[in-house]
Formats: C-alpha cells, structure tokens, sequence
C-alpha cells in the first residue's frame, strides 16, 4: 500500500503513537500491521479490537476504592484531536458518587482521571474521559 513507507519512517523515528498506528489501521492507510511495531503479536495473528476494553478496573472515589468490571471503548475526535473514551461500571457504587467532579479509575497499572456521567435504572454508571485511556 501507499503509505506503508511513511508509516514506518514515521514508526521509526518515534512519530507513530498508539491512537495514530489505530488510525492507520482503521482507515485502511496501511494494510497489516506495521513493520517494526512492538504490539504486533509473535504469532501474526490479528488482535481484538484495540479501543475496546472489557475487564477488571479499581475506581476511586474520595478515598475509597472500589473493584468493578468496566466495558470501555473509545475513538479519537477529528474536531479536536484528542482520544475520548466511554463506558461502563458494572459493579455498585456509593450513591453519591454522581455528585463527585472527577474520579480515578485504574486498569492494570494506568490511571486516569475520569467523570461519572450518570446512573442507568438498572443500577450501572456510565462513566468518561478525554486523553489516553485507562486501557492499553
């Protein structure tokens, strides 16, 4: 493909992010993975769904941490050229937790801050960022 080249120069000289190699690969610039990515399987076998994250998180809120499933998934923005992403916290929360401005949520090690945007009648939060998400 065309631009195959270019990504690996942009790879090589460290210009090819995370969000930017998705978007590649999402549009279609470059057919496969790209030469010399470190996140390429051993096997070749193609991944899951990069912007999708389903698994165990740790929810801060105040000074307590809560262990939750959350489904997170996210895109970057071509207004404003940052990554938001979105999901949900599975497990119960405090009821006060909509009235917190800004939450820690923990996956694997990354944190990030994070709003809690609103509680479902079924009893699950949604909750959202903008910046680089919890998840890898």
């Amino acid at each position: 493909m065309g631009f195959a080249p270019l990504a690996a120069f942009l790879d090589e000289i460290g210009l090819m992010g995370p969000i930017a190699r998705r978007m590649w690969k999402r549009t279609h610039f470059v057919a496969g993975p790209i030469t010399g990515v470190a996140d390429v399987p051993a096997d070749g076998a193609p991944k899951e769904d990069d912007d999708v994250y389903d698994g165990p998180a740790v929810l801060r809120v105040g000074e307590t941490d809560y262990a939750s499933r959350v489904r997170l998934i996210g895109h970057l923005d071509p207004i404003d050229g940052r990554y938001h992403w979105q999901g949900t916290v599975f497990d119960a929360l405090p009821d006060d937790v909509l009235k917190q401005p800004m939450v820690s949520l923990t996956v694997g090690g990354r944190t990030v801050q994070a709003r809690i945007t609103e509680r479902t009648p079924q009893g699950i939060y949604g909750v959202s960022g903008v910046g680089s998400p919890p998840f890898a």
